[in-house]
């Protein structure tokens, strides 16, 4: 059985600390404290001198840890990775460690709000998130899936994934009781079918379809749908 959304790993969640009382100083502990004001105020509102505020340091104290607001970015996001290690699990079957895999990244992503406007921001991956990449397309090329087909499969899972997050995260930040995927359905359900009919006839009558496809069960047969539409043979030249 794949991560719930409620089961993210503690050290994902908000940090014990309060906003500028002082701990050790690390790049590590810079970069937490970044993601912290990224969730809490969006990723256009972190500056260094926030994060200096934040962390009750002067400004000049962040720049021995990072070289520059790109690094930081890059390094939070990169940590976010680390501390998800989306792949550490031992499903065995291909199909099977395709949809933990991107179960887990979901439930990274959707516990951390200001995770999905981090990752578009920035150009590049570091070391994990290409770690992440390299992973998934060996256990593609393990399973015979050519070069070509196994990028299109990966972008695919990844635009399926992200498209996921940006849909569910803002409804899971109106209301945290919706992580619940038996109330999230139920409620989403319900909105659809007090629209006017006549006016969306369509929305109405698919309202518990619309409903069910926001489930984590649905979203990891869709994850095996895409695996499965990878052609095995001769590599693409």
């Amino acid at each position: 059985m794949g991560p719930q959304l409620t089961g993210a790993k503690r050290a994902l969640g908000p940090r014990d600390r309060a906003p500028g009382e002082p701990g050790p100083l690390s790049r590590d502990a810079v970069l937490a404290r970044a993601l912290d004001i990224i969730n809490l105020q969006g990723v256009e509102r972190l500056t260094l001198r926030r994060l200096a505020a934040e962390l009750g340091v002067s400004p000049m104290a962040i720049y021995r840890h990072v070289a520059n607001k790109a690094d930081l970015l890059d390094g939070v996001l990169d940590l976010l990775m680390r501390e998800a290690d989306v792949t550490a699990h031992d499903e065995e079957d291909w199909l099977d460690w395709l949809c933990e895999t991107f179960l887990r990244m979901r439930v990274t992503l959707l516990a951390q709000s200001g995770a999905l406007a981090l990752i578009v921001s920035r150009a590049s991956l570091g070391p994990q998130g290409l770690g992440v990449i390299e992973a998934v397309l060996a256990r593609l090329a393990q399973r015979g899936i050519p070069r070509f087909e196994a990028a299109r499969v990966f972008h695919h899972l990844m635009t399926y994934t992200l498209g996921s997050v940006a849909m569910l995260g803002p409804i899971l930040q109106q209301d945290p009781a919706l992580a619940d995927p038996d109330e999230r359905a139920r409620r989403i359900r319900a909105n659809f079918e007090l629209l006017p009919g006549r006016q969306f006839p369509q929305l109405t009558r698919h309202g518990a379809e619309l409903a069910a496809a926001f489930r984590d069960d649905a979203f990891a047969g869709e994850i095996r749908r895409i695996a499965k539409t990878a052609r095995i043979g001769e590599e693409n030249r």
